[in-house]
């Protein structure tokens, strides 16, 4: 009996605790309703989202995505189905200077400083504050190291995807019409 009056002692803490912090927290949002986030929280926020972190590994997985970009561009280019042992080498050069690029970009001060606003005009201080305390917990940290994995797997398999679709000649046509018939009126125009 003094076991479950413990539990039940406990539960009905646990539950004034909660309501006092939910109740604390719609006090606290009314009055800071629409904050606009401070740049330590911003930052704060893109350390525990391992920004840094998921573009290199992105960068990484999407190594055979370059690949592939570099033999259809060369297989466009040459107009031919498939490369030779010369054309396989020339592509591997064209993806690690597309690799090379990405990276640049992405190391660069001012990607991460347009990363840095585009925080800053999605979430509220409350928001981002809320979302760092779920980064903090064992759950959130989880969550973001399994992020990139989903973007790296998602970016590959929408490359295939789109190299799919484009392998179908009727696609590739349509595609290549309309491309054709934006591109015209520049050529013509010079």
């Amino acid at each position: 009996n003094s076991n479950r009056e413990h539990t039940m002692t406990h539960a009905l803490h646990n539950f004034i605790g909660s309501s006092l912090l939910v109740t604390t927290s719609l006090f606290a949002a009314s009055a800071s309703h629409a904050a606009p986030i401070q740049d330590k929280t911003t930052d704060r926020l893109m350390q525990l989202s391992d920004i840094k972190g998921i573009i290199k590994k992105s960068n990484q997985e999407l190594k055979p995505m370059y690949d592939q970009q570099a033999e259809n561009i060369l297989k466009d280019a040459l107009a031919v189905e498939s490369l030779n042992e010369k054309e396989q080498k020339a592509a591997l050069k064209i993806s690690e200077l597309i690799a090379s690029l990405t990276s640049n970009v992405t190391e660069d001060q001012q990607f991460y400083d347009m990363i840095k606003n585009a925080y800053k005009k999605t979430y509220t201080e409350e928001e981002a504050q809320a979302y760092i305390a779920f980064l903090s917990t064992p759950i959130g940290q989880s969550i973001t190291q399994k992020s990139t994995l989903l973007m790296g797997d998602l970016m590959t398999q929408s490359m295939e995807l789109t190299q799919k679709l484009l392998a179908d000649p009727k696609k590739k046509q349509q595609f290549m019409t309309q491309l054709s018939a934006i591109m015209e009126p520049l050529i013509k125009s010079k």
